[in-house]
């Protein structure tokens, strides 16, 4: 018997063992870990047997969870220093374990996702897909929310909104490096969720560029406010007369680095004091 035969009984023993008693202990992520990474590397075997096992028991050590993301990032994620891609079968691997709405629903998932969409060159479109329809379940579902509480609950910290600029810059999003109208639309659910919150102050300069950067640089008329975006940003803004201050300073930007306007639109920002 070869090495690695041997390493696969040992790996698929002690999978056995764990699944038989229906969680995952401290003790037993010790051992995984010692198998796991004995000869440096993570096997395609290797990771489907950490995915096997996280599917099969919610009964798990924090440690597992994180020996979890850290494997399946080294597995998933080819390459050498910042040059990395995410391998072509990362979809198929981790579909089973997203809501049937296309959402993930378990936060250690979630965070592995995040960390393949924020160092992979090339993260596949379903997996942004995937992370941005968790943070709309957040904000607009609370029921659903891998989070602790729901966005109602919760203001934007400055951990909160690294995590957006992630989701809503990452090479998978919908504008790929620019934003799209899905991210665009995140943004203004996540600032009517929190509006009345004490939120980190970058999260009023992460709202206000990143819906400037979906208006003027996304579509067919980059740089320059034309009348349907104008009307979506319309659809969005609070009743006129009481907007609230992240919307002010997001008009006064706009007005502000805007190539032109369109009629519609020169309408729209004048009727909203812009």
């Amino acid at each position: 018997m070869t090495d690695t035969d041997t390493l696969t009984v040992s790996l698929a023993g002690l999978a056995e063992t764990v699944l038989a008693d229906g969680k995952i202990g401290a003790q037993d992520v010790v051992e995984l870990r010692r198998n796991l990474y004995r000869d440096g590397s993570i096997s395609s075997e290797e990771a489907d047997l950490l995915l096997r096992l996280y599917g099969a028991t919610n009964d798990r050590h924090e440690d597992f969870d994180r020996l979890m993301i850290e494997a399946l990032d080294d597995y998933l994620l080819v390459g050498e220093g910042l040059k990395l891609e995410v391998r072509d079968d990362a979809v198929s691997r981790l579909r089973p374990f997203f809501g049937p709405n296309g959402g993930i629903a378990d936060r250690t998932m979630f965070d592995l996702v995040i960390r393949l969409i924020d160092r992979g060159s090339n993260c596949p479109r379903e997996l942004s897909d995937a992370v941005i329809q968790t943070l709309e379940d957040h904000v607009l579902r609370d029921d659903r929310s891998v989070f602790q509480g729901g966005a109602r609950e919760e203001t934007i910290d400055d951990n909160d909104v690294a995590l957006i600029r992630t989701v809503i810059y990452g090479p998978g999003g919908d504008g790929g490096l620019f934003i799209g109208q899905r991210e665009a639309n995140l943004l203004f659910a996540l600032h009517k969720a929190t509006a009345d919150k004490d939120n980190a102050p970058a999260w009023h300069d992460t709202f206000v560029k990143g819906i400037t950067a979906y208006l003027l640089q996304a579509g067919d008329t980059p740089g320059r406010l034309d009348n349907g975006e104008a009307e979506w940003l319309a659809g969005h803004l609070s009743a006129a007369g009481s907007l609230h201050p992240n919307e002010h300073a997001l008009l006064a930007y706009v007005r502000q680095v805007a190539e032109g306007f369109d009629s519609s639109a020169e309408e729209m920002m004048s009727r909203f004091g812009a």
